[in-house]
This record gives structure tokens, sequence and C-alpha cells, in this order.
């Protein structure tokens, strides 16, 4: 299905970075890959392909933008053969390859079965349908030699042991040689067929749990995979085309959301948020195995070899380590994708560790989108609709659990989903009550959406004109329903404006930070729900080169304070002509600079600033009008300006320039 999707973009790149995933042609057919290597000259790139394991090297105006499939990772798997080692020194030889290369039938037809002995280094037993153990094999023909070490690693694994034997220059040559459809750069030809081996890890209960179907008309067949050497548990799987089946193992291992099938019913937590339809939840039941993977991999030691886009890495976020991919390398920062939570985060270097344990194990953070809602106007979600979602999921917390429906997949294999909290509160609803999103008319949807939809009565205009009531003390402890089940209890569902006050404003405003102070009457607060999004900007207006043409009170523009920029605007032109006022968008701060240091701002441009402008309601200075030094002094210390300690905050009074509020810590000081 992949291939045959993918053989007709006509796109040429406009870039070629280091870590783009683009298709390419081999002998006239094209195969999706990473952009590994760019040459000096220029001109010519080295690639991987994620599905096959085979590299190459083609000019870079062969290479076309790969428009669908983006999101679905590689279909091949990096593995090494167990307990074995070369004749003599550290190099695998020729002949031994070329053996090697025959024993597996590399390209053609022939199935293995597979035995996964270490996870972490995916080292692996091949034995073929006859029962013919390679390893053994190759240690017959006196072409290589049995490795003590190996066992001994294992052994030391099963009892726990902190340490662990470091693989050995010759694992490391094997895993190179012989791994991912046992491919190597030195092949002259090699037909592409992924290999017929089962690569498989101990995760028993995502493929006894598989209802992925194969397709239809196929005639099915009963295969065993035996995940586990030690407990030789062994699972019947029926498939029919045996690469089909291997491309279903190795999306399953490596996406656990394939294991949800429509109208699937289940517990989760929101994680992340880009917007309403790319969040990012985590299954309930996988919380212990959270917890497990954040002990093991606690207080790292070994250094990163690599910063490389694609690369896995432990990295530190607020003194705890996460599991990471890079994404993005910057000259100060690496932006670091959280596997398990679906953050985005930009850390430097010294950040970065080696992820010894849990290397391969598949992310825990599933990607999502909101089912049956689209934004009020136009395409993108506004960040109010974007701040209230964040506060209805409780990401903050990630305490807030939600029964979860899967409605549907998109093309790129995303969970649309509806969520539903404790009190029976669905939170698209509640989307399009607090006037932030509109329904999908039922004939927008998919044809089996709008059969789904007529069964459930979405299409039923009573149901559509449904409004949130109810208190959410009324329904404390009963269970929510989803759609489909019958939802005649309107009193289930808690009024909106009670709940997050009649202005958005408020809702947004309720988690806040102070960016800046001038006095008690005057200073600056910004949602504690914006902060990804402020590191966001801030990475993304860093590389600005365009002196502005002119410069004019209003203006937006970037200017530089302490070597990094800032959204910023021109409050007014000294008398000089060379210097201006600016006041930060972001932030709330004020600075006076040549205007010969500003830049034009060309991304971001539509984004509202970050910080509102805010006093401290019901209070006033001891003597005259004046806030003294010392009570302003006091007031930075208590409210830690700049930081990141969060205040609840409680709009009073406000218009459209000013806000006055009360502000209480978390302990409730206020």
């Amino acid at each position: 299905e992949l291939m045959i999707g993918i053989q007709d973009f006509e796109t040429v790149l406009d870039s070629v970075r280091v870590g783009d995933v683009c298709v390419c042609p081999i002998d006239d057919i094209w195969y999706r890959a990473t952009i590994e290597k760019v040459l000096p000259d220029q001109t010519h790139v080295e690639l991987f392909c994620i599905d096959t394991g085979r590299r190459e090297t083609k000019p870079a105006t062969t290479l076309r933008k790969l428009e669908t499939f983006t999101d679905v990772p590689g279909l091949v798997r990096k593995a090494g053969l167990f307990g074995v080692k070369p004749k003599q020194g550290d190099i695998w030889s020729k002949e031994t390859i070329e053996t090697f290369k025959e024993l597996v039938d590399v390209g053609g037809e022939t199935e293995f079965n597979v035995t996964v002995v270490d996870e972490e280094m995916m080292s692996i037993k091949l034995t073929d349908a006859t029962g013919l153990d390679i390893a053994s094999a190759l240690i017959e023909m006196e072409l290589i030699s049995e490795d003590d070490s190996s066992t001994t690693v294992v052994e030391q694994k099963s009892f726990q042991s902190d340490k662990l034997n470091k693989e050995s220059p010759a694992d490391e040559v094997l895993q190179t040689a012989a791994v991912s459809a046992t491919t190597t750069e030195k092949t002259d030809k090699m037909d592409e067929s992924l290999g017929k081996a089962i690569l498989v890890q101990e995760r028993p209960s995502l493929i006894a749990k598989r209802e992925d179907k194969i397709s239809k008309g196929s005639e099915l067949e009963k295969k065993s995979v035996t995940f586990n050497e030690n407990s030789n548990e062994t699972f019947e799987i029926e498939t029919g085309n045996q690469e089909e089946f291997g491309r279903n193992v190795e999306r399953l291992i490596s996406r656990p959301e394939l294991m949800i099938t429509s109208d699937s019913v289940f517990k989760s937590v929101v994680s992340s948020v880009v917007d309403l339809n790319e969040f990012y939840i985590s299954l309930v039941e996988d919380t212990e195995q959270f917890g497990n993977i954040l002990a093991d991999i606690q207080d790292p030691t070994e250094s990163l070899r690599s910063f490389d886009v694609g690369v896995t890495c432990a990295c530190r976020v607020d003194d705890i380590w996460f599991r990471g991919k890079v994404e993005k390398v910057m000259p100060d920062k690496i932006e670091v994708f959280l596997i398990d939570t679906g953050k985005r985060v930009a850390q430097p270097r010294t950040h970065l560790k080696a992820l010894v344990k849990h290397r391969d194990a598949p992310g825990l953070a599933i990607k999502a989108g909101l089912h049956g809602v689209k934004p009020k106007e136009g395409e993108t979600w506004s960040q109010d609709s974007r701040d209230s979602f964040l506060e209805l999921t409780d990401v903050a917390t990630g305490e807030t659990e939600f029964q979860t429906k899967m409605i549907e997949k998109d093309k790129d294999g995303k969970l649309m989903v509806q969520l539903l909290d404790w009190s029976g509160l669905d939170v698209a609803e509640a989307m399009v009550e607090l006037d932030l999103a509109v329904k999908i008319p039922v004939d927008s949807l998919p044809l089996q959406e709008q059969e789904k939809a007529s069964k459930d009565g979405d299409g039923d205009p009573k149901n559509s004109e449904r409004k949130i009531e109810g208190k959410r003390e009324d329904v404390k402890g009963s269970e929510p329903k989803l759609s489909g089940a019958d939802n005649s209890t309107d009193s289930c569902k808690p009024k909106m404006k009670e709940n997050l006050g009649k202005q958005i404003d408020q809702s947004q405003y309720r988690k806040c930070s102070i960016t800046t102070v001038v006095d008690l009457e005057e200073f600056y607060i910004t949602p504690t729900s914006r902060t990804e999004q402020f590191e966001e900007l801030m990475i993304g207006i860093q590389d600005f080169e365009t002196v502005l043409d002119s410069v004019r009170v209003g203006d937006v523009c970037v200017c530089p304070i302490d070597d990094i920029w800032y959204r910023a605007t021109i409050e007014k032109v000294l008398p000089d002509q060379t210097h201006v006022e600016l006041f930060c968008i972001d932030t709330g701060r004020r600075e006076t600079k040549p205007a010969t240091t500003l830049r034009k701002l060309e991304t971001f441009t539509d984004v509202p600033g970050l910080v509102r402008k805010a006093g401290l309601f019901g209070v006033k200075p001891k003597q005259g009008v004046v806030w003294s030094n010392e009570s302003v002094e006091t007031f930075k210390e208590l409210i830690d300006v700049g930081e990141e300690t969060e205040f609840n905050v409680k709009i009073i009074q406000e218009d459209e320039e000013d806000m006055y509020v009360k502000l209480s810590d978390n302990s409730g000081l206020d």
C-alpha cells in the first residue's frame, strides 16, 4: 500500500537538509528515505531507505517531496546476530558476510523465526523453517566464533545488575553489516524486499490484542512467533501475505496506537497540546510503565555520540530525564520530541545523554485530534481555543482522566477521538458552547462517519441543539457516556459559563506567571499554558537578517536583548532619529535601542503578544500616589518576577486597556 502510494510525486525539494524525509528513485522505483549527509560538492546526498535498510548516494535534483505517509515510521529494524564474534580480530571477513547473505537469502522469500535475546541492542537468534540456527551454521563452517561475553551480559541483565558489559567492536561491525534486510554499502545490487524475518520485541500483549485486519480476500495462515527465549512462549498470529505481516508487526511495535481500533473506548490523559487537531494522549494503563521507564533512565552518565536528527536520547527537563528523539539541530540548542509525553523542548547539548535502557521501546504518547469540530473561522485554531482546550483537558497537571473513544484514524494514522471527563462533559461540545469551535456538518464527514453519525444521533437537529447544563457536583461518581450511548440526561453536563467564567479571558488567565513589573499597578502576566508556544516562538525568530526599510511607530519587529531576539512594537522614535523606544510584546519589557539593530519579523506576524498588562486589585500606596521602591522590590520578590512560579489569577475588573486581578500562590498566599 505504501509503495503504491508514493510512486507519483512530482514536487522537487525546496531545500536539502540532514534528517529530512523524501522519496528517491532506485531502478525506476521510488522509496522513502532520510537524508543522512550532504556531500561536500553540495550536489549529492547520502540516503537511508527507511523501509528497506538500503543506503544510496543520489544527486539532490533527483529527490522529490514526500507528501503522504509522512507519519508512518520506517518499516525495517536494525538488528545484530547474538552470541557470535569474528573468527579473527574485530572485523567480519568478506567470506563470512557473503556466506551469511546466502544463508539468510537476503532480499529473497525465505522466512525466519526471530527470537530477541537482548532487546536493548536488538541482538537476535535466527532459525529457518527447518530449525537451522544461522549462528550455529556459521560456527560449524568455522567462519565465526561463539562470543561468551554476550551470554554474560544477558545473564547480568536477567539478574538486573547495574553494570552491563559494553558491546564489543565486533558486535558493532556485525550490526552494521547484517541488519535491516542485511544490506551493506558494498552490495552491488540487492532486491529491495523487506526480507522475511519477523522482527519483534517482547510485547506479546500488543500482538495478542492486535485487531488490525489484513487485506480482504487474502488467504489466512497461522504463524508462530517466539517472543521470549527464556519463557519459550509462542503466539499464533493470522496473516496473509508475509511481507504485509512483517510490516504490520513492525508498525504495531513502533506505534502502540495501532492496537486501538474504531469504536475502542479506553481511559487516557492529555499530556501535550499543539492545537485541537494535534495533541498527545497517554493510556492510563501505561502509567506504571511510564513510571518504571523514568525510574530506569535517571542519572545517565554516557555522553551522546551524535546529535543527528532522529537519534534517540535521554533529555533533561526541569531536572527530570525523559526519553526523546532529536527533531532539529540549532546552533545553541537541540529541539527534542519527548516520546512518552508528546512535548517538544529545546535544550542545550549538555542536557542530552545517551539512552542506555528502553532505547528501542516505543514511545507512550499517542498523537490524536478532536473529532467532529473545526475552527470557528478559517482553518487555524485560535489562541483562545487552544488555551481553553488546555484548561478543559487539564494538561498542566496531567491528572484528569478521560473516557476516550477512537472514532476514526486519518490518512496518516492519527486517532480522531471523543473525550469525556468524569462528569460526562464532552470536550468538543464544550468548545462549541464556548463559541470557540463549530461542529463539522454530518454531510462533510466521510461516508462511514455519516452512517455512524446517523446511528448515534449526531445528525439529529435535536441532538446538535443540546446545551451543556447542570452542575458537576450533581454527577460526581457517575460514569460518562460516549456517542452511541444514551445521552438523554442533559443534566449530566456542567454549565461551561459557570465553570470557566463569563469571558473567555478569565479561563486564559487562571494560571499565570509574572514576566515584568513596573509597579503594583502595572505588571505583565502570561498564562502558563502558553509556555510551550513562547518557546516555539522564540526558537523561530532567532535567525532573521533583513534590516528594516523604515522605522515607524506601531510597527512590529525583532530586537536584540542580551544576544537573544524578541518580538517588539516601536512605541516612539526619539528626536535624534537613530534610537527607538520598544515594547516587547511577549515579556512586557521596555527597551531603548539603535534603529540599526532591529530586524524585520518574518514569521509569527499574526500571533498576538503573549503578555497582558495587569494591576493588583484593591490596594494603593501607603503614602501619596506613587509606589515606593521598597514596595515594588518586595512585590517582585513575592511574585518571583521573570521566573516560572505559577500564580492563581482571578480577574476582578477589566476593560479594553486595564485588568485588575487578585494573585494567590499555590499555597493559598494572597
